[in-house]
C-alpha cells in the first residue's frame, strides 16, 4: 500500500468518526442501540428493567414500546420496540463542572429553579443536569440532531368541515375524528 492510499484511508475513517450519529454512553448509542445491546454490554438490570448499578452511578435506560409510542415528555421515535431512547447516568458523586472540561460555547444552558438546570448540546443529544449551579448531578445522553429522520409526524387528530342542513340553512361545523396516526418523515 502506497503512502497515498494510507493517508486517504486515514482520513476517510477520521472523518467517519467525527460524524457519528450521537454521543454514545459506553457504546450504547440513543435510537441506535437495542435492549439486547444494553444488557450485553451492562448485565442484566438491577432492581427494575431499566436500570443498571455501575461503578459511576445508577444508570437508567428509557426504551421504546413500539414506533411512534407516546412516552411523557420524549419526542416520538420511529425505532422498532426495545430501541434505547435515552441514558441517564445518575452519578454517585457530585462532580464540578469546571472538570469536566467542556467547551460550553457548544452548549445551552437551560436554567431552572434553586440553582439546579442544565447545560444541553442538541447536536450531540446530551445534556449535563446541574445541581447547586456548578455540580453535575446526572449525564443524560439522548438522539443527536442528525437522527431527526426518525422523528414521527403526528398526522392532524380532527378534520372540521362545515354543513349546511337543508331544512334551516344553519351553517354547523362538524369534526370527524380519527384515532390519531403517526408515520415516520423522510430524511
Amino acid at each position: 500500500m502506497n503512502k497515498l492510499t494510507l493517508l486517504l484511508a486515514c482520513t476517510l475513517l477520521i472523518s467517519l468518526a467525527n460524524t457519528s450519529l450521537a454521543k454514545d454512553w459506553r457504546g450504547i448509542i440513543p435510537l441506535h442501540s437495542s435492549k439486547a445491546d444494553v444488557i450485553r454490554l451492562l448485565g442484566q438490570p438491577s432492581d427494575d428493567e431499566n436500570s443498571h448499578d455501575t461503578s459511576n452511578g445508577k444508570v437508567i435506560v428509557l426504551y421504546s414500546r413500539k414506533p411512534c409510542d407516546r412516552l411523557f415528555g420524549i419526542e416520538r421515535w420511529a425505532v422498532p420496540a426495545d430501541t434505547v431512547l435515552q441514558i441517564t447516568v445518575a452519578l454517585k458523586g457530585l462532580v464540578l463542572l469546571k472538570d469536566l472540561h467542556l467547551d460550553l460555547s457548544k452548549y445551552k444552558l437551560e436554567p431552572a429553579d434553586h440553582g439546579q438546570g442544565s447545560y444541553r448540546n442538541d447536536d450531540e443529544g446530551v445534556s449535563y443536569n446541574l445541581w447547586m449551579g456548578n455540580l453535575v448531578s446526572s449525564i443524560t445522553y439522548g438522539p443527536a440532531k442528525r437522527d431527526a429522520h426518525l422523528l414521527c409526524r403526528e398526522e392532524p387528530r380532527s378534520i372540521s368541515r362545515s354543513l349546511t342542513t337543508h331544512s334551516t340553512g344553519m351553517q354547523i361545523s362538524v369534526a370527524l375524528m380519527r384515532e390519531t396516526s403517526f408515520v415516520s418523515v423522510p430524511g
